[in-house]
């Protein structure tokens, strides 16, 4: 497999495509979590959820969309266990992100917190 990631092309979730497929994805999920934000401020959390629901899909090893849903779980909707998920999933995306691990203990806190 390593000969699939010569000449232009790069690795996307599971899959190797050229570069400038992989850029003009990625560019598709930074719009879809601009779209996102802008939701959150209007307050319209279910079509902001929608949107970075499709952005993590898109850009599967990003931890952008994922994270903010965590955000948005955590402090918006005080729903800790949805919190923890999507930060779990950013933690499997970034074994070390500090910011990442310091917001999956705060989740894990408030959740034991309320059992």
């Amino acid at each position: 497999m390593e000969e699939e990631g010569d000449d232009d092309q790069v690795r996307l979730g599971k899959q190797w495509m050229a570069k400038s497929e992989a850029d003009k994805i990625h560019k598709q999920a930074e719009a879809k979590i601009e779209h996102a934000v802008e939701l959150l401020r209007l307050r319209n959390e279910p079509l902001a959820q929608q949107s970075l629901e499709e952005a993590s899909k898109l850009d599967p090893d990003s931890i952008q969309a994922d994270f903010l849903m965590g955000v948005v779980y955590g402090a918006i909707s005080k729903n800790d266990k949805k919190a923890q998920a999507h930060f779990e999933k950013c933690l499997k995306r970034e074994p070390g992100n500090v910011s990442v691990l310091n917001n999956l203990a705060v989740s894990l806190g408030e959740s034991e917190e309320v059992s």
